[in-house]
């Protein structure tokens, strides 16, 4: 098991943003989530987060890009070791979900709820069902970068993003959320964006369909999308919780 991590970390510790590898070097003993992680790597696209994080890998042909096998694992090991003991008692984030090659992490969701950025009551199920709104509107935004909707109005971002930030007890409670789920204004930012394209998106797709029957006929639209996306819940918030 621990030549598998080292092998996970020799392909990743060069190539990965810091916040992953973090990731992986707690992901030891996460069995559930680990072999996911390493058969959804490619060299061809960078990953990026619901919160459009990017996530990328060199382009080398080596793993470890040119640094002789046997350095890189005394690197390994120097670095595994005591984040192996730490890993025991505390794992900074995880992976929930990969939708066709993108990944939703934890502290995603925990940024969309912190934030008020989804409309899903506080619960013991509430995490789930926003894990399954973020699956969703990944599938979506996926069709909006396909027909290359415009940006939005910066005005109309900065309105939306205004709004945002006044659900928020205050400047110094914004800067804890952020640190606490990693992410930066600018991030904020463009989640706002993407969300005023993508609510454009669907009310031009669906503005011929009669008041009466819109919300059935874009709930089944994005169940469809959802079916044919290749989505793979990786750990799930279920289990965790005992459902």
């Amino acid at each position: 098991s621990v030549l598998i991590a080292f092998g996970v970390a020799l392909g990743s510790v060069y190539d990965i943003d810091l916040r992953l590898v973090r990731f992986e070097l707690t992901s030891v003993l996460n069995w559930t989530a680990r072999p996911l992680i390493m058969a959804t790597w490619s060299d061809r696209q960078p990953f990026t987060s619901a919160s459009a994080r990017p996530f990328e890998r060199g382009q080398g042909s080596g793993p470890a890009r040119g640094i002789h096998w046997w350095s890189a694992g005394m690197l390994i090991v120097a670095v595994l070791v005591p984040a192996l003991a730490a890993a025991q008692s505390t794992i900074l984030d995880r992976i929930l979900a990969i939708v066709d090659g993108q990944i939703i992490m934890h502290s995603d969701v925990r940024a969309f709820i912190d934030l008020g950025l989804v409309d899903i009551s506080a619960g013991p199920s509430q995490e789930i069902e926003v894990l399954t709104w973020l699956i969703e509107r990944r599938v979506v935004l996926d069709q909006v970068n396909r027909f290359v909707v415009a940006e939005p109005d910066l005005d109309a971002v900065d309105r939306r993003l205004d709004f945002v930030l006044n659900q928020v007890q205050g400047d110094a409670e914004i800067e804890v959320i952020l640190d606490r789920v990693g992410l930066a204004p600018a991030d904020i930012r463009q989640l706002v964006a993407d969300d005023i394209r993508r609510d454009a998106y669907v009310v031009d797709r669906f503005e011929v369909v009669e008041d009466g029957l819109r919300e059935a006929a874009i709930s089944d639209w994005v169940a469809g999308l959802v079916r044919r996306a290749q989505v793979r819940r990786v750990s799930s918030v279920e289990r965790e919780k005992g459902y």
